[in-house]
């Protein structure tokens, strides 16, 4: 009977710690990073604000968004200096946004390395240019 114990004990350790380990990797899995491959347009939420989407065409760099303080639905934000891609028949942009914090969002253009910041001014966002150090 004691080893019965023991041994379900011991089994219940075990399936807690990999439950645990699971959590761990979607956490991680789930991360709000649009994919290079494949489609024009990718659509993404912020998983720690589900009411922030972002509507991104990968060809052009073209990003809408759910502006909520004005009321207004999938609007376009500005992206500063955006130079419209040679090639708007594959890939060229990404978008990251941190998983715990949906205001830390960026915009990358995935053959030149420019990139772009989410910044909010007066209830309106727009991307504003990153000062990159191959720029200066």
């Amino acid at each position: 009977m004691r080893r019965l114990i023991t041994i379900l004990a011991l089994c219940f350790l075990v399936t807690t710690a990999t439950a645990e380990e699971v959590k761990e990797v979607e956490k991680f899995k789930n991360m709000p990073v649009s994919t290079e491959a494949g489609g024009r347009f990718e659509f993404i939420q912020a998983p720690s604000n589900y009411g922030v989407v972002f509507l991104l065409d990968k060809y052009t760099g073209r990003v809408w968004g759910d502006n909520r303080f004005l009321k207004i639905k999938l609007e376009e934000i500005d992206v500063e200096e955006r130079v419209e891609p040679s090639d708007t028949t594959r890939v060229n942009y990404q978008l990251y946004i941190h998983g715990n914090n949906y205001s830390v969002c960026f915009l990358l253009n995935v053959h030149t390395g420019e990139l772009w910041k989410l910044a909010k001014r007066g209830g309106k966002s727009r991307f504003e240019r990153v000062q990159m150090p191959w720029n200066r």
